[in-house]
């Protein structure tokens, strides 16, 4: 906790009051921060809004028929999701990560997994392999779950790990990163690195060298597995195949117009986020920043702010109702831009990271046909 310390001086009958503020490393590294933010948004306009087209590839709507099934299979999710959520709109902040952690792992408990399950230790990181019948094992698909960093595992995620396996014939490797506040919010990078050197000599049944890799994320694995790619690149290491990102995080700065756009129509992100889009530019930024306990500008956590040149085959899936349509949209035209091949899919009216509502939604498994054509064509 801050501390505000008044020390009183008496000397000589006079009286001399002293004001000592003892600021903490925390505090003074958030003004800091809070100042860097304000001077860049008040002297800079939105420059990122040159890569607002083109839109991509539409997927919209089949027929009325399919517009209105989708509608209702949408609102019986959305009443899950609210269901399932009301422990933690109800608790203090401290005690709402437990609860999303706890809701996310049991979400899906009552879906049938296909492939076998299989546990594995990729470099001292907890994970598991995700097998089809017809699993290569030497071409391997890194998998990195979503949960804005502090949720969500690979349990979670088996729905997305299991389709991926079953459309590719790929065996999956998902791991569990460092999640924060308990970790540092680059750790989870670094998982994501010491993985993927892991799976270069390694599969299901040992040691194997791997023919393919490709890294596929959701969300905040989205943000990881766009993030992985550059660092990647920089270093001069070896690249995936391709990557996959979907309804990723491109810029931790939270500042994309449809943030706020979009806020009601997103109601896999509302819960998180609503009490968070009443604040300007500068108040999101300064937001994320305590949120994450780090510096949004910084590539490695804002990937759409890097250079974003040769980088590996690159498809983005995204919804146009969901806050994060301006992140992968902005993304991947700067990629393309910038040189590198990247393709960017809209699905018309889905909630965030639709895939995992497979087979409720029918849009999932049109969004795990693309994925495999994509890995087939590129990987």
């Amino acid at each position: 906790m801050l501390s505000l310390a008044m020390v009183i001086f008496i000397k000589n009958a006079s009286v001399k009051i002293s004001y000592i503020v003892e600021i903490s490393p925390l505090l003074l590294a958030l003004i800091s921060s809070f100042a860097a933010v304000y001077a860049f948004l008040v002297t800079h306009k939105d420059e990122l809004s040159k890569y607002d087209k083109p839109d991509g590839e539409y997927f919209s709507f089949v027929s009325n028929e399919h517009r209105s099934t989708t509608e209702v299979a949408l609102d019986k999710l959305r009443k899950k999701i609210n269901k399932a959520t009301e422990e933690m709109q109800s608790a203090v902040l401290r005690k709402r990560i437990p609860i999303l952690r706890k809701v996310m792992d049991s979400f899906f408990d009552g879906f049938e997994i296909k492939s076998s399950i299989k546990h594995a230790g990729a470099d001292n990181i907890p994970s598991e392999w995700v097998l089809s019948d017809k699993a290569n094992s030497k071409n391997m698909i890194l998998y990195i779950h979503g949960g804005a960093f502090f949720a969500g595992s690979t349990k979670s995620h088996r729905v997305i790990t299991d389709r991926l396996s079953q459309t590719t014939n790929f065996s999956v490797l998902a791991i569990n990163y460092r999640l924060i506040p308990e970790n540092n919010r680059l750790d989870s990078l670094d998982d994501c690195v010491d993985a993927f050197h892991w799976l270069k000599n390694h599969g299901p049944r040992g040691l194997e060298k791997a023919e393919k890799i490709v890294v596929i994320g959701d969300s905040a694995g989205g943000n990881l597995a766009l993030a992985l790619s550059v660092m990647l690149r920089d270093r001069s290491d070896c690249q995936p195949n391709a990557v996959v990102a979907l309804s990723p995080i491109t810029d931790s700065r939270l500042v994309n117009p449809s943030v706020k756009k979009n806020i009601n129509s997103d109601f896999v992100l509302e819960p998180l986020t609503k009490n968070f889009t009443w604040l300007s530019k500068i108040g999101l930024g300064f937001a994320a920043k305590m949120v994450t306990r780090h510096n949004p500008f910084d590539v490695k956590v804002s990937p759409l702010l890097d250079k974003l040149h040769d980088l590996p085959p690159t498809l983005v899936q995204v919804s146009d109702s969901e806050i994060l349509f301006d992140d992968a949209r902005r993304y991947v035209n700067k990629a393309v831009d910038c040189g590198s091949l990247a393709k960017l899919q809209v699905w018309e009216k889905m909630p965030h990271v639709w895939h995992i509502f497979y087979p409720d939604l029918t849009q999932a498994n049109d969004a795990f046909i693309e994925i495999t054509r994509f890995i087939k064509q590129n990987a």
